[in-house]
């Protein structure tokens, strides 16, 4: 234990996460419940199946669909108390830092909210650009860099990867205010900075998490040790500890004594790449970080997403000092997942758009996700149709290293074609139909 808090610079104990984690704030319980409360009044008024359009949030809609929806969301008054209480920096919620307390049972349900935050503020952000309003898009940008700032200030790893969520979705916003056309040029200078500082963050908090993460584990054997056989976390009902079966079940307890050592050896790393992705003699732990390694492939194609995009706010740049985009790009930055310059054209590329088409209640669907509503003689299903645009594009190979021509496709069942995993950011220069939800 003394090596990792050299390694990591601080006690391995959950009461020194809190510390930190709350970093002189105070806990605010209020406002969590406040924003739990409001959200439930939102799902009530608004439609049941906004998951469905949450994942095709830039499909091309019916008018009259799209009017709907555009309405519904613009008048909403749960809506604008939500979009208020994100205007400043969030307060954290109440949590216990104990040692009796296993702290990797922890609920965090501000995760699950601010999610949902962020796929709010990137509707609203949609619907601005709609109509040409640049400084509602601008201040939504805002309010999702508060709680980013919120998430990066946690060490577990849910945040972390919620944190990532939500970066993207920004990412995603920020390419469709800039092919609008839309943000002055000192506006598009200040989010190359932050696209930059973006980037480094996401390094930063990894051994951030990573320490978190290690903390946890070693509270969780604590925790197993002194103090199972409470009810759940509840300290007031006594039953048999845990460690008590060291003399019914003494390899049980050795497995658990040494997979503590194993904690210790396999959390000296930097990077979640560094972490075991197979057995390594301590079964406890491997379980235990099942997936992390895959975590990299994530922080990569974070980075991916930041480097395209700052390549294509120099495009714009260029653009509005010369008249025109560059044919080429000599500058570009390099692709985490090929070592190589991060690739660049302008001229005609294949993209993938989800429409929303209306079909009849008796027709065959081709699967559950894409019905609208059973219930009604009419219903209606996402349609991928892959078409050719004008644009100028910047993408990366992705993660398995193979250049697709920018396609980022998922593969259909029994084709028996491989799915297209490129990273990619488009202007188009042919201005799309509406595509906002």
């Amino acid at each position: 234990i003394q090596k990792l808090e050299t390694h990591f610079g601080h006690p391995m104990t959950a009461v020194e996460l809190g510390r930190q984690f709350y970093d002189g704030r105070r806990a605010n319980p209020v406002f969590w419940q406040e924003m739990e409360k409001i959200f439930e009044e939102y799902d009530k008024t608004h439609e049941n199946k906004e998951w469905m359009f949450d994942r095709h949030p830039y499909a091309i809609l019916p008018d009259d669909i799209y009017a709907k929806r555009k309405k519904a969301f613009l008048t909403s008054k749960e809506r604008i108390l939500l979009e208020n209480m994100v205007e400043a920096a969030l307060q954290p919620p109440e949590r216990k830092y104990a040692e009796d307390f296993m702290i990797a049972a922890m609920l965090l349900p501000e995760t699950s909210m601010l999610k949902k935050m962020s796929n709010l503020e990137r509707r609203h952000i949609l619907y601005a650009i709609d109509s040409g309003d640049f400084e509602t898009a601008a201040k939504a940008i805002t309010r999702m860099d508060n709680i980013c700032d919120f998430l990066q200030k946690d060490h577990f790893y849910i945040s972390y990867l919620v944190w990532m969520t939500i970066g993207n979705i920004r990412l995603e916003a920020l390419n469709k205010i800039l092919e609008a056309g839309i943000p002055p040029e000192k506006w598009l200078e200040e989010q190359l900075q932050i696209l930059t500082e973006m980037e480094a963050k996401v390094r930063q908090m990894e051994k951030q998490v990573l320490y978190g993460e290690a903390v946890s584990l070693f509270n969780t054997l604590h925790w197993l040790a002194h103090y199972a056989g409470y009810a759940g976390n509840d300290m007031k009902k006594t039953s048999l500890y845990f460690h008590s079966l060291r003399f019914f079940f003494p390899q049980g307890w050795w497995q658990a004594a040494s997979n503590g050592k194993g904690l210790a050896q396999i959390f000296h790393v930097s990077e979640f790449a560094q972490l075991p992705d197979k057995a390594t003699g301590y079964p406890c732990i491997v379980m235990a970080c099942a997936g992390y390694h895959q975590t990299n492939r994530r922080i990569l194609g974070f980075t991916a997403s930041c480097r395209i995009l700052r390549g294509l706010i120099e495009a714009e740049l260029l653009k509005r000092s010369t008249g025109d985009y560059p044919e080429t790009m000599n500058n570009l930055l390099i692709d985490p997942f090929s070592g190589q310059l991060l690739k660049y054209r302008k001229e005609p590329c294949q993209i993938i758009v989800h429409v929303y088409q209306k079909v009849r209640k008796d027709e065959e669907m081709p699967s559950a996700e894409g019905m609208d509503d059973i219930h009604t003689e009419d219903s209606y299903e996402f349609v991928a149709e892959k078409c050719t645009v004008e644009a100028v594009q910047i993408w990366s190979v992705g993660p398995d290293g193979i250049d697709d021509d920018g396609m980022l496709q998922e593969s259909e069942y029994g084709s028996g074609e491989n799915a297209k995993d490129d990273i990619n950011f488009i202007i188009r220069l042919d201005k799309p139909s509406t595509v906002s939800n």
